[in-house]
């Protein structure tokens, strides 16, 4: 397909925002977020922006078989970039990483944490909002005695609730077994430290809650 016939929409940018963000994404996945209405459609609209080079598709075995797991391609950077504010060579760079099974488990359970989420806080009428790693991720510096040291927060996803008041922000953190004590010990004692004034400093909230799903 060429460059000139591919016609692309606003849905579409969405899409490419939210491959880059979460990497990997299945179809059903497009479905429950809201961005197509039936899986046929889903799997049309992708078969459309992978002939022209926008995504890529990577066969995965999977318990029932065979599963398609969708990404970003690089040729969607400069759209990406435009949509989030980012620089096209970060995103590029981004795009163009593997993927271990273990971080396609990974990234397939944290986009159905946030359907769940998002279901949950439909059923009790709650304002929902998620923010993935890549856009959370924050790194700062702190002066200690011996200088400045720098710091990064890198949890899994930000979700914020409201209904009427305060926004309630909760870190999230999915755990598939595979981290270390100590290396989740010092991933505890970075929000301990995140707590201290960058928090409110960030995002102009007072508190927020880390839940670790298992």
């Amino acid at each position: 397909m060429s460059e000139r016939r591919t016609q692309l929409t606003a849905r579409d940018t969405e899409l490419f925002a939210l491959l880059f963000c979460h990497r990997l994404v299945l179809a059903r996945q497009l479905v429950s977020l809201g961005f197509f209405g039936s899986l046929v459609r889903c799997n049309a609209r992708l078969r459309y922006l992978r002939e022209a080079g926008y995504v890529r598709k990577a066969l995965v075995p999977s318990i029932k078989g065979t599963q398609a797991i969708h990404q970003l391609s690089p040729k969607a950077s400069p759209y990406v970039a435009e949509y989030l504010g980012l620089e096209v060579g970060e995103i590029k760079r981004v795009c163009s990483k593997g993927f271990s099974v273990l971080q396609l488990e990974h990234s397939v359970r944290t986009t159905d944490l946030r359907i769940q989420f998002a279901q949950a806080a439909k059923r009790e009428c709650l304002e929902f909002d998620w923010t993935p790693e890549l856009l959370c991720r924050h790194e700062y510096s702190v002066r200690g005695y011996d200088g400045w040291h720098k710091k990064v927060l890198k949890p899994d996803g930000l979700l914020r609730l409201w209904f009427s008041g305060p926004q309630a922000y909760f870190f999230v953190e999915v755990d598939l077994g595979n981290v270390s004590h100590r290396r989740f010990a010092a991933k505890i004692a970075s929000y301990r430290h995140y707590a201290r004034g960058v928090f409110q400093q960030t995002y102009g909230a007072d508190r927020f809650q880390v839940i670790v799903v298992t």
